[in-house]
């Protein structure tokens, strides 16, 4: 009877105004016969008519519920963890390393040629050498 019929597909909510079913919008989802979204902890996302949130992949964050997409970590910083919910918890690039690329997975080495002084933290660049 009517409890099958108002069923909802996953990612998708009841509206009881006009006895439908609309797609959750990104940062939302539903499983399959929910018939209300729940919004996306920080540290994860989704799409539009999502059945569940994505933990943010490695190099990646995002520090606020409800969101459709990660951040890429600043210049400085990397990670390889997944979910992180705040830049901060990532590795400030030290000790002669850095990460120059935002969105970065590991601290790099200095090239042959080049050096990062050892004393800076969260370094987004490398140095050539003097001559």
């Amino acid at each position: 009877g009517a409890a099958e019929c108002n069923a909802t597909a996953a990612g998708y909510y009841f509206v009881a105004a006009n006895q439908s079913a609309a797609p959750c919008p990104a940062g939302y989802y539903s499983a399959m016969g929910v018939r209300t979204c729940s919004m996306c902890t920080a540290g994860s996302y989704s799409g539009t008519a999502s059945a569940s949130c994505t933990t943010c992949p490695a190099g990646k964050y995002q520090d606020e519920d409800g969101s459709g997409a990660c951040k890429d970590l600043p210049g400085g910083y990397a990670s390889s963890t997944t979910g992180l919910t705040a830049y901060t918890t990532a590795t400030k690039c030290h000790n002669g390393k850095y990460a120059n690329e935002s969105g970065s997975t590991t601290c790099s080495i200095a090239d042959q040629g080049y050096y990062v002084p050892s004393s800076s933290v969260g370094q987004s660049y490398q140095r050539p050498c003097p001559l």
